[in-house]
């Protein structure tokens, strides 16, 4: 298996792959979206029963998701990258952004995601998504 010895080009890779999964997201397009994954892959989404395992189950979300919305999109906040060998972890404030039938709404959010690099690509092994629960700042519940 070959991975970078230069974590600083590795941790460009994958902001570049987090930017064009966002845009693949909000441009509706499941192919691009679904490439940035391995099979299989899991992912958390942010409602209740949003836990996908494989890639036809995450299309199933974003199907979902796209069903129920006239636009949507997440954007990260100064995504944090460790990278140690193949493997890869991401943790990020993030923003949800839809439009729906009943208007526009705005979701602060946290996403963190796990990657392994495989023949010099990085695909995504697990992705989680959520929105923070309405507490006050300094109470846990």
């Amino acid at each position: 298996m070959m991975h970078s010895t230069n974590p600083g080009n590795d941790e460009l890779s994958i902001l570049s792959l987090l930017a064009m999964l966002g845009t693949a997201y909000r441009d509706r397009q499941p192919e691009k979206y679904l490439a940035f994954f391995s099979e299989p892959a899991f992912v958390f989404g942010t409602a209740i029963d949003e836990k996908c395992r494989g890639l036809s189950e995450i299309r199933a979300h974003l199907e979902r998701d796209w069903a129920q919305s006239a636009s949507a999109s997440f954007t990260l906040n100064a995504p944090q990258v460790t990278v140690s060998g193949p493997f890869a972890w991401v943790a990020s404030d993030c923003r949800f952004d839809f439009r729906t039938a009943e208007g526009d709404g705005s979701v602060p959010g946290r996403a963190s995601f796990v990657l392994q690099q495989t023949g010099g690509d990085w695909k995504i092994q697990h992705a989680h998504f959520s929105a923070p629960t309405p507490a006050d700042p300094g109470k846990s519940f």
